[in-house]
């Protein structure tokens, strides 16, 4: 399996996550799991980000990926109730 899959894989993974953080309430984003904080899943990009060999197309994916966290981790909070309303 290359590298470029691997990396491949892991941003569509992170994408999935991504997609639910967009979708879940504040109070349950702010809980202590590591998965549910947007630093983590930055951590995770950084290490892809860092590979010098990483094809453009899989660099702009990681770059528009941390643009998402960065919109979730600046978004207004919001209740539950108003997120079950989407």
């Amino acid at each position: 399996m290359s590298r470029d899959y691997r990396e491949e894989q892991e941003l569509a993974h992170i994408r999935a996550m991504i997609l639910e953080l967009e979708r879940m309430a504040d109070e349950y984003r702010t809980q202590h799991n590591a998965v549910l904080q947007p630093d983590y899943w930055r951590e995770r990009i950084a290490t892809i980000l860092v590979d010098p060999d990483l094809p453009y197309p899989l660099e702009k994916h990681a770059t528009e990926l941390l643009n998402r966290l960065d919109r979730i981790a600046s978004a207004p909070q919001r209740s539950h109730a108003n997120a079950s309303r989407r």
